[in-house]
């Protein structure tokens, strides 16, 4: 894609934080949207996971789509000749050519405030993997 999409994303500290608050709040099953906002384009994550792992001066690379979907065609079709699994699908590509912005939901309007920024988190995440 262009980079110019939109991901809806939330550091794992605040997911905790939104469950042990229905937890302490709430009686029965409650389902909720939790999102760091605001949202980020995916060229600006890319940046965010360079500059994380020291590659700042590291150009993202961009494939036209075009081109990966019919390189995740083949691994598609090789997967489904020998059961290899492979990281790239036709179904990953769409998936990050795609925005997935989701609203907060009723959990942040009843007043609950994420304990942690998520860039900060995002970053902690990134530097934790040793991969």
């Amino acid at each position: 894609g262009d980079g110019r999409q939109l991901k809806s994303v939330a550091y794992v500290g605040n997911v905790v934080a939104a469950t042990l608050c229905d937890l302490a709040t709430r009686a029965g099953v409650v389902v909720h949207n939790v999102v760091d906002g605001p949202d980020l384009s995916v060229a600006a994550l890319e940046r965010l996971i360079l500059d994380a792992l020291g590659r700042e001066g590291v150009r993202p690379r961009v494939v036209p789509p075009l081109l990966a979907l019919a390189a995740a065609t083949l691994f598609d079709a090789h997967a489904a000749l020998t059961g290899a699994r492979h990281a790239i699908s036709r179904a990953r590509v769409r998936k990050y050519c795609t925005g997935t912005p989701v609203r907060q939901g009723a959990l942040y309007h009843s007043g609950f405030v994420a304990p942690y920024d998520h860039r900060a988190g995002l970053i902690a995440t990134i530097a934790a993997d040793p991969d």
